[in-house]
């Protein structure tokens, strides 16, 4: 897939800090209307990335776009993704216990929701990804 894809979901995940305030969000490729947003507050990068995968793929599922592909620019993070795992993080949830509580409810959405296929955003292909917050230093 050499072009561009213009039909989709694309998450991005940010952390001023690591760890630090972070959140992710979602487009559609298609309009590039932002479809989520959340704050999540004190967090990693690494966690950031995985919620905005698993929220897009609950979004995806309830919106009836469980046929379109999700993209990401976070490998790391798609491999957990794809397992149905969440990742190992040595992020300390007594820093903020709303992460310890996504985290409980994204490990039971990865079981019970179909996932979408999963494509990374090849940034030297396709240009950077269109859900990035633009706050990279």
């Amino acid at each position: 897939m050499d072009t561009r894809p213009i039909k989709g979901i694309i998450v991005d995940g940010y952390c001023k800090g690591n760890p630090g305030i972070g959140g992710y969000r979602g487009l559609d490729l298609a309009t590039g209307q932002e479809v989520f947003s959340i704050q999540i507050g004190i967090c990693t990068n690494n966690i950031a990335e995985f919620f905005a995968l698993v929220h897009a793929a609950r979004w995806m599922h309830d919106n009836a776009r469980s046929g379109e592909r999700l993209y990401s620019d976070s490998q790391s993070m798609m491999w957990p993704f794809r397992r149905r795992q969440c990742p190992n993080s040595t992020f300390d949830t007594s820093r903020n216990p709303v992460v310890g509580k996504m985290m409980a409810r994204a490990a039971e959405a990865l079981q019970t929701i179909p996932l979408p296929e999963t494509v990374w955003w090849n940034k030297n292909m396709w240009g950077e990804n269109p859900a990035d917050f633009g706050n990279k230093k």
